[in-house]
């Protein structure tokens, strides 16, 4: 077919499927005339699009050919075997090939099997094609795309197994009803998390469209095709070769035609000119406009005019058209469709964080919306709506604290509470005070917002960040005080050495060598000569001394330190944090520099922590000394205010009151350092519990305006300045973890069958009909996800639940009980094994850590309310109140499976020096009946099942594996035998011939911020 027919064709067609179907006669017989040809293909095609309204003039010529051919094939295939595969019906067909529902012989499950056809196995461009899908897809392991089981050839038919997706395309979906904001926000999110796979991994897909969206009946979507995708790590050399690099964006496949779908193509792609990941930001908006709007956000009666839509004109106004729509998801659409690649989002990350946190802003708005009256209802979605629209003018702020608290106490998992809380709200007292509070929330979100908004422009407008070390092997570290030299740990584990590294030139030399113990917060004195750091020695940190350029050896300063130091401004006196878990008590204490004299207590605090346990040796966190040495900052995490946050306060030193520094908390708060004008405070934060990753911020002072410096996906720890405080160093870390299983815990038998970057390592157990349940923060949020033990038919089970951490499935496989923040503080929750029937088990502020009795009748749990993690249990059906079990440190339960004894760890204050250590308790609580020096690691402990051994990890030079300790004394054995990589968490099936380990590592390099003034 020429090509002028074709784009006639495209023309009537386009208009034509716009018409309702009782003017389409009419406007064919005047358009297409006398000639036949054009008419028959223009009805042939709208009669293929049916009630899906497939975008076939969208496609190119051939691939239009191909599916019109191959509805005449499609007897001779169906009922046919093909290797192990036996097909059963047709399902659709495509630009190359049809395809199949078939069902794998091998595994006895239903796959999708895409066939090339025969008539372009000789076309070399054409089978190029089809192989670049497979390596595309294949090459990605993510929930939400389509993943590749087989890629082959049988009896000379090439083609690709995948999972069968039973669902609707996103294109049917928006043609049978109108999608809600919330519904395509969430779709939005979920396409943006497998582009984020997909970019990481190198690869670009270049053709997002409803077409290449399946919706599974659960709402859950995979991403197809990526027959179009752009292996930026992979091209053939030919391609590499050619002198035209844009010949790659638009293959051309036939004269006059190019592959691409043109309604969602980006101005570059449109160009021809070379493509990167902005390009699917611009189709992955193309597409939200779509779902809101209801039309495409560009038009044309021909592929040229669409073009020239794309390249020259800007899409209508999305509020216009729907009160729904905020101003802040318009602000969000539109930056992803902006022409020019600078001005749109500059990586996925990016949208995905703004669409996430308009999606909570709007989640508030439908819980306030669905509680009380008719008339609260109102009257509570006018007044959120107006501060949505407040807080929408900044695109930094969060949503306010209290009415999320609010929205969340009122949808409980007990409907008769939510009724009374209802029926109170009713009265006029309810009604008159909730407007106050509606109104103060306003108005200080107003406040808030004006006054982000006047320092929005100025502060660290101008930072600039470099990557000072690249290995992913470095530690903590400081910044002298001329901004010349670096000090930081470097190396894995139980080979660290402390190296020295001049920034101008980049060389390195080694001031503390290797000794086999691991180093912590090293930092300068104020004058430069030395530097102090923390040695981790027999489970306690012991301070040292060394000159600059070393060469002589460490002066041993003082022992016992759970912080990192802050020297006072002459030098003469430093300050920690010491904890004494026994007592649930935590100390400020002060000492001379040089080692002599005594120590001093100068704040102690009880019922609240000055470091979260568990993480104090290994975290970079620690206090911070006034530039005039009146004050000193500090970190506190508080039980004791309704939520176990953590706050920012200053402790005088004269006079040993305390006062607050910031308007704000934290879920945690690391290393703190002043700026050496005394002007604020500059520390590492997560903001809230979850899952966000730790940033770095600044206070001021004495207003106690918290700001970020840094607003990035990337996970930050420890601070340290100049003397002008001009510039900064900061670590820069990320974990990445996948599930790996190993039948019968061979180790030469493991086999990866997770697909996230962090699957896992926060949580893994199995079902007992062999699934595995699993923790991931592939959609942002870490969530609970299960899977088939070959990684198959992944699904998430948990959304927009903030954080949730260690699940459980009970001995009954009903139910998955795990830690979680969706109400705010961390508590114990319990859902359906399917995901359905959320119920809150616990109350407390820090509850994590559940298991579950063998009898299936209670959760053995942590809980921090005291101020000391102890341990607790609590009904699996709820009702009663939890019962306490222990009175001192205890953490990471595990009942043994005759439900006789529990496991655990624990501080031994008897010990010498006093440590961690493994203890057994009884079933009902008390001291440890047996006592065991295992080193600690993160992850649970299982027993094996006839009750003799404990299995836990054991982490080496940086390399993680499992071992087992007899109760009954003895040496403990290696299990597995892996030679790289952490274990970041694992269990075995019910039958214990399984074992499912989440494995990975951990990367981490200092970074230098620079021009913060």
């Amino acid at each position: 077919m020429k090509a002028k027919h074709w784009q006639k064709i495209q023309a009537i067609f386009h208009k034509a499927r716009r018409l309702p179907p009782g003017e389409r006669t009419s406007y064919l017989d005047s358009e297409c005339g006398n000639d036949e040809l054009i008419r028959s293909e223009v009805e042939s095609l709208l009669n293929s699009a049916g009630g899906e309204e497939d975008t076939f003039l969208e496609s190119p010529a051939f691939e239009v050919a191909a599916r019109l051919t191959a509805r005449d094939s499609v007897a001779s295939i169906v009922g046919q075997v093909l290797g192990p595969y036996k097909v059963l019906e047709l399902l659709g067909a495509g630009g190359m090939g049809q395809v199949y529902l078939a069902r794998d012989k091998r595994l006895d499950r239903k796959v999708a099997l895409k066939l090339l056809l025969d008539s372009f196995t000789k076309d070399a461009e054409r089978l190029r094609r089809f192989q670049r899908e497979a390596r595309s897809a294949s090459a990605l392991n993510h929930p939400n795309i389509l993943t590749v089981y087989e890629i082959g050839e049988i009896a000379e038919t090439h083609f690709i197994a995948t999972e069968f997706i039973d669902g609707v395309t996103l294109r049917k979906r928006m043609s049978n009803a109108a999608v809600t904001v919330l519904e395509a926000l969430d779709i939005a999110l979920q396409m943006a998390s497998a582009l984020e796979a997909a970019h990481e991994a190198g690869i670009i897909h270049r053709d997002i469209k409803p077409e290449n969206i399946m919706l599974r009946r659960d709402g859950y979507l995979k991403v197809l095709d990526f027959g179009l995708a752009k292996l930026s790590e992979n091209l053939d050399e030919h391609q590499k070769n050619q002198s035209d690099a844009s010949t790659q964006a638009l293959i051309q496949t036939a004269s006059g035609v190019v592959m691409g779908t043109a309604l969602y193509m980006s101005p570059e792609q449109a160009r021809g000119l070379p493509v990167d990941a902005r390009t699917d930001i611009w189709s992955l908006g193309v597409v939200l406009y779509e779902m809101l709007a209801g039309h495409p956000p560009f038009d044309g009666e021909t592929q040229s005019h669409l073009i020239v839509s794309i390249l020259d004109e800007e899409p209508r106004p999305l509020a216009p058209q729907s009160k729904e729509i905020p101003p802040e998801l318009e602000r969000i659409v539109f930056k992803a469709l902006r022409k020019p690649r600078e001005e749109r989002y500059q990586n996925i990350g990016e949208l995905i964080k703004d669409l996430r946190q308009i999606k909570q802003k709007l989640e508030l708005q439908a819980a306030l919306q669905n509680s009380g009256s008719s008339e609260q209802r109102t009257e509570r979605l006018d007044q959120s709506s107006v501060a949505t629209e407040i807080v929408a003018t900044n695109e930094k702020q969060q949503t306010p604290t209290a009415p999320t608290e609010a929205a969340q106490t009122v949808v409980t998992s007990d409907p008769a509470a939510g009724e009374r809380k209802r029926l109170k709200l009713s009265s006029p007292l309810a009604l008159a005070t909730l407007a106050l509070v509606a109104v103060a929330i306003v108005f200080g979100v107003y406040k808030f917002t004006h006054r982000s908004q006047a320092n929005a422009s100025n502060a660290f407008a101008k930072t600039s960040l470099t990557k000072l070390t690249t290995n992913g092997k470095a530690g903590q570290a400081t910044i002298s005080p001329d901004g010349k030299y670096v000090a930081h740990v470097s190396g894995d584990r139980g080979k660290q050495s402390i190296v020295l590294k001049h920034i101008p030139t980049g060389s390195d030399k080694e001031i503390v060598p290797v000794t086999g113990d691991d180093y912590l917060t090293p930092s300068f004195s104020h004058d430069g000569n030395y530097i102090y750091y923390r040695r981790a020695e027999k489970n306690q940190a012991v301070l040292y001394r060394v000159p600059v350029l070393g060469g002589v050896a460490p002066l041993k300063l003082a022992e016992d330190l759970d912080s990192a130091i802050a020297l006072s401004p002459d030098d003469k006196r430093f300050a920690f944090v010491r904890g004494t878990p026994a007592i649930g008590e935590c100390a400020i204490i002060i000492a001379n520099a040089d080692g002599t004299g005594a120590e001093e207590k100068l704040f102690v605090q009880k019922g609240s922590i000055l470091f979260p346990f568990g993480t104090a040796a290994a975290s970079a966190f620690g206090p911070a000394w006034s530039p005039d040495g009146e004050m000193i900052a500090f970190q506190i995490r508080d039980t004791s205010q309704g939520t176990a946050g953590s706050y920012l306060k200053a402790l005088r030193v004269s006079d040993k009151t305390v006062r607050d520094l910031a308007n704000q908390t934290w879920t945690n708060i690391g290393q703190i350092v002043w700026q050496r004008d005394g002007s604020g405070l500059i520390f590492t934060a997560a903001e809230d519990s979850s899952g966000a990753f730790q940033q770095v911020w600044r206070v001021a002072y004495p207003t106690g305006e918290a700001r970020r410096i840094t607003n990035d996906l990337s996970n930050y720890f420890g601070v340290s300045l100049t003397a002008d405080s001009g510039s900064l160093i900061t670590m820069q870390g990320e974990r990445l973890s996948s599930i790996w299983t190993l039948p019968d815990g061979d180790t030469k038998r493991a086999v990866k069958v997770g697909s996230g970057r962090s699957d896992g390592d926060d949580g893994i157990s199995w079902t007992p009909d062999g699934k595995i349940v699993y923790t991931s923060s592939t959609t942002g949020d870490q969530d609970i996800w299960v899977m088939n033990a070959d990684g198959s038919e992944q699904r998430q089970l948990t959304r927009n639940a903030r954080r949730s951490s260690a699940p459980v499935v009970s001995p009954d496989g009903r139910y998955i009980v795990f830690a979680s923040t969706r109400a705010g503080d961390r508590r114990i929750w319990r859902i359906d094994v399917d995901g359905g029937n959320p119920k809150q088990l616990t109350t407390g502020k820090d509850d994590q850590y559940p298991f579950c009795t063998p009898d299936g009748q209670w959760v053995v749990y942590m809980s921090s309310d005291t101020g000391t993690p102890t341990l607790w249990k609590a009904p699996v059906d709820g009702g009663a109140p939890p019962a306490q079990l222990t009175d001192y440190l205890t953490f990471k339960p595990s009942v043994s499976p005759d439900g006789k004894l529990i496991a655990i760890m624990f501080t031994d204050e008897q010990a010498q020096p006093k440590r961690n250590r493994l203890g057994i308790i009884s079933i009902e609580g008390g001291k440890p009946i047996h006592v065991f020096d295992v080193p600690p690691g993160r992850g649970k402990f299982v027993w094996t099942p006839d009750n003799r051994s404990l299995i836990y990890i054991q982490t080496q030079a940086g390399v993680s594996n499992l071992w087992s300790q007899p109760i009954s004394g003895g040496k403990p054995a290696q299990l597995t035998d892996f030679t790289s990589d952490q274990i970041f968490w694992f269990d075995y099936s019910r039958d214990h011939h399984q074992l499912a380990v989440a494995r990975g590592t951990q990367i981490s390099d200092v970074v230098l911020i620079n021009d913060l003034k």
